[in-house]
């Protein structure tokens, strides 16, 4: 049995089963997880009591990156985020005005500024990774809703594109592509 348990910005996978012993039981679940990262690849970030923040955490800390964050619109949400997840295994420097310092172009560089809000009650921002070679990634995110809960998705957002783009891009960035 699969079940679903939503919650803001994440949705956990329960897989459950029964049968004659433990290992039936076991096998039958490695199975259904084994279809379910299949069809769902890059979504999942994690298993257990794995967070979206730990799991950055941890693959900027397979790399030995420095992290820079320059957060122009979420209020400090991506950074509150990160610093959770790191406790204390790993530092970054949180940087709330805008602006790369030349002692920074060495790091991962993180920045999320508003572009715009429209007449619908959409707001733009724009999500620059700026990698330790030099090579960057641009993303524009549109969401609507309550400034904090704008705020509180676009840091799950941020999050989350900074973890897949670690595992898709970063790997090959790492390796000298």
């Amino acid at each position: 049995v699969v079940g679903l348990l939503a919650s803001p910005g994440m949705v956990r996978v329960l897989i459950t089963a029964e049968g004659e012993d433990a290992a039936e039981v076991a096998q039958r679940i490695d199975g259904m997880e084994h279809r379910i990262r299949e069809r769902l690849g890059l979504l999942i970030f994690g298993t257990d009591d794995q967070t979206l923040e730990g799991v950055v955490a941890e693959e900027l800390a397979k790399r030995g990156w420095p992290l820079t964050i320059e957060d122009e619109a979420t209020g400090g949400e991506v950074i509150r985020f990160l610093l959770t997840g790191f406790e204390g295994r790993y530092s970054i420097r949180a940087v709330m005005d805008p602006g790369v310092r030349e002692s920074e172009k060495e790091s991962l560089t993180v920045r999320v500024r508003r572009i715009s809000g429209d007449s619908s009650a959409l707001e733009s921002f724009e999500l620059v990774l700026d990698t330790v070679l030099g090579e960057g990634f641009r993303k524009e995110i549109r969401l609507g809703g309550p400034g904090e809960e704008i705020r509180h998705r676009l840091g799950i957002i941020v999050l989350d594109q900074l973890r897949k783009w670690l595992k898709r891009d970063g790997e090959t960035i790492g390796k000298g592509r």
